[in-house]
């Protein structure tokens, strides 16, 4: 990201947006790192937003760098500091404790305060983190990426919450949260191609993007979470 804002605010025109898109997702995404985040990349959802920003901001090529260098610095020192934190994050055989969630599932609470959206896609991007995990430490090939659902479902099946002595009650509350989930991912990707506060059009009853809705969601995704960790770990 450091280098490609670099490479932008020089005046480079085959930087990649949708690659700035997709760094900036992962970024805001991780738990870790999206407290250290630029300002300059949480405001500018957009490359052109950057460059506009930039040219206006610093006239020579030498205070831009400067200026990126900068902003940078405590992004950077975090990934040398939490190496550890890291890898478990980024490595899919290794399932992530229940105290790892716990604090994911606080930073974006905190966070729906002020970027619902960014909350909301970080809960989204946890949840299925574990779940891909979880499939992984049992040697089960994961569904697609763009069926988060469907990930749930195998991640519950892998642990065995699908056996017949369950309690009745218990599968049809597993089940539910399948559709809970599909609902969760689908305001996920409204909202985070562009980070926009606001639901899709659906004439007077259309409102904001708040808060109050965001913590619904983050506190859905990070709840199923912590119970697929747990029950892992029980077993």
């Amino acid at each position: 990201m450091h280098e490609l804002l670099a490479q932008c605010a020089t005046g480079d025109q085959a930087v990649s947006h949708e690659e700035y898109r997709s760094l900036r997702r992962d970024l805001i995404s991780d738990p870790y790192l999206n407290t250290r985040i630029p300002r300059c990349v949480l405001e500018c959802a957009e490359l052109g937003e950057f460059w506009a920003f930039i040219k206006t901001s610093f006239s020579s090529h030498h205070q831009r760098r400067d200026f990126l260098n900068h902003e940078f610095q405590s992004i950077i020192a975090a990934l040398g500091e939490s190496g550890s934190r890291q890898r478990c994050v980024m490595e899919p055989t290794v399932v992530l404790g229940t105290n790892d969630v716990q604090l994911a599932w606080q930073t974006a609470l905190s966070r729906s305060e002020t970027d619902p959206a960014g909350a909301i896609t970080s809960a989204q991007v946890l949840l299925q983190t574990v779940c891909r995990q979880l499939l992984a430490s049992r040697g089960v090939e994961p569904a697609s990426a763009t069926d988060p659902a469907a990930n749930y479902f195998l991640a519950v099946k892998s642990l065995d919450l699908t056996a017949g002595e369950l309690e009745p009650v218990l599968r049809r509350i597993l089940s539910g949260c399948c559709s809970i989930l599909s609902s969760v991912d689908e305001l996920a990707s409204f909202v985070a191609p562009e980070e926009r506060h606001s639901f899709p059009e659906e004439g007077p009853a259309s409102r904001s993007l708040d808060s109050h809705s965001a913590r619904l969601a983050v506190s859905v995704a990070c709840s199923v979470a912590t119970f697929l960790v747990q029950t892992y770990r029980q077993s």
